[in-house]
């Protein structure tokens, strides 16, 4: 069984948003399918999530695995950003303005 990704956690709880017809009526206003969106998120998604095991891999060859362990949170926030409630009125803002 494969876990379910951080994309498709976000899809299902947006189903369940009283807003989720809404930005699936913009969505399709954009000329782009829902599909589409989708797809091209997962597939990101994807190839973030490879492109980072190989740049910690490619990181690790120097160090002990201790140190590596160490690091991994270090590299994904300095990759990233680390600060995930920063994001948070943005996606509010996009759904409505409110957090339900």
């Amino acid at each position: 069984m494969s876990k379910q990704t951080a994309v498709m956690y976000f899809i299902n709880e947006l189903k369940k948003s009283k807003h989720f017809q809404r930005v699936i009526n913009e969505v399709n206003l954009s000329s782009t399918s829902v599909r589409d969106v989708i797809q091209e998120t997962l597939q990101m998604e994807r190839e973030e999530k490879i492109d980072f095991a190989k740049k910690c891999l490619d990181k690790s060859l120097d160090l002990d695995i201790r140190t590596v362990h160490s690091k991994v949170e270090e590299y994904y926030n300095k990759t990233y950003g680390g600060h995930l409630i920063d994001h948070i009125s943005d996606v509010s803002k996009m759904v409505g303005g409110q957090d339900e």
